[in-house]
């Protein structure tokens, strides 16, 4: 299974399956319900790009948003969610991990439906139809997305996902492009019985090493410093997104396991108290996130050069994508200042997409009592 995460889970929380895979030829291959009047998407993967919005199948008073997925081996995903508001349009770039619109309700259930469709372009420019589930198992398996921000539950609310994750089935196999790896021939175990014997020779990075142990412990024991202020908070939220600030700062150097425990120890209390962490940013720009630890909040500050704009941080991975483009040694100083920029914008949109969402439940809310007031 994949150490390093290049995934998000499209959904996250609980999903009941409502119509299974391979039940209906027309409409979406899946739908599922999620206990939401407004459940928010996500962009799975990196290399996204939105293919095309399209009426719903489902209700033709929303959308149908299909994300395009070009991986490193020459295939292509087409990821189709049915039955959603969203603000996407054809040739829209999202990052990993950036809302994409959300799922809504067609009636007063306080529940989301939405149709999910996969399609696999393989190498040879072939299409195949698959199990949603599939996919979304392969990008736990092979990327890295956390299996458990998601369970898809079938009738007897047994999470489907599990029966491929647990045997480690890859997307190739899924789809018959790959063989078992248990009908291997002899010669090419024996490759594969070789790549894992090279694998496991000591590296000058050796996880034994006592000295590199100690450097582990000691960020480890920061870590659980930092992430303690929001044991008052009840919110999983705020804890998962200060795991995620607290990489930024060992990515970016601020915390550094070489330097005394004192000094680490300083910089975390400072940034608990509100200090503020500097993205780089072009000439006359300015962002930085800081946390709020007397309501469980973090926050992104910025300034594009229209004036200043305070922003909630809603999701770890916004901040996991600011880390990655910041510490890139792969990109530019232009790249990076671009990305980042381009990742900024994108917060402040999924920002503007919750407010929009929250007025909606509200006036869901408001018309489901007045019914119930009329029906009395």
């Amino acid at each position: 299974m994949a150490t390093n995460s290049t995934a998000v889970m499209p959904l996250m929380g609980e999903a009941k399956i409502t119509k299974p895979f391979g039940q209906e030829p027309h409409g979406p291959q899946m739908i599922v319900a999620v206990d939401s009047s407004n459940a928010y998407l996500y962009s799975s993967e990196n290399n996204g790009e939105v293919a095309k919005v399209e009426p719903s199948l489902i209700n033709p008073n929303n959308k149908a948003i299909t994300i395009q997925y070009a991986r490193e081996d020459g295939t292509t995903l087409m990821v189709t969610y049915d039955n959603v508001h969203t603000t996407q349009i054809e040739g829209d770039k999202p990052l990993k991990g950036a809302s994409i619109g959300n799922a809504v309700s067609n009636d007063f259930s306080g529940k989301s439906q939405v149709g999910i469709s996969v399609e696999l372009i393989d190498k040879d420019g072939q299409s195949h139809k698959m199990d949603p589930n599939a996919y979304i198992s392969d990008i736990v398996i092979n990327q890295g997305a956390k299996f458990d921000d998601l369970k898809i539950l079938d009738q007897n609310n047994k999470n489907v996902l599990t029966e491929y994750v647990d045997n480690d089935t890859t997307l190739e196999q899924i789809m018959g492009l790959e063989p078992p790896k248990e009908t291997l021939g002899e010669a090419q175990a024996a490759d594969l019985n070789q790549e894992e014997t090279i694998d496991n020779a000591p590296t000058l990075n050796d996880p034994n090493d006592p000295t590199k142990q100690k450097k582990d412990e000691t960020l480890t024991g920061l870590q659980d410093l930092f992430t303690n202020m929001g044991e008052n908070q009840s919110s999983d939220l705020f804890q998962n997104i200060l795991a995620a600030i607290f990489q930024f700062m060992v990515a970016m150097k601020i915390l550094d396991a070489n330097k005394s425990k004192e000094e680490n120890e300083q910089v975390v209390q400072e940034v608990q108290n509100g200090k503020e962490l500097e993205l780089q940013m072009d000439e006359g720009h300015s962002a930085h996130i800081s946390v709020d630890k007397s309501n469980g909040k973090a926050y992104l500050t910025y300034d594009l050069g229209k004036g200043q704009k305070v922003v909630e941080l809603t999701s770890a991975v916004h901040v996991d994508n600011l880390t990655e483009i910041q510490q890139d040694p792969t990109l530019s100083h232009k790249e990076r200042i671009e990305q980042t920029e381009g990742c900024v914008r994108q917060i402040d949109a999924v920002a503007a997409a919750q407010a929009i969402a929250q007025n909606q439940n509200i006036e869901l809310e408001a018309n489901r009592e007045q019914s119930q007031g009329l029906s009395r």
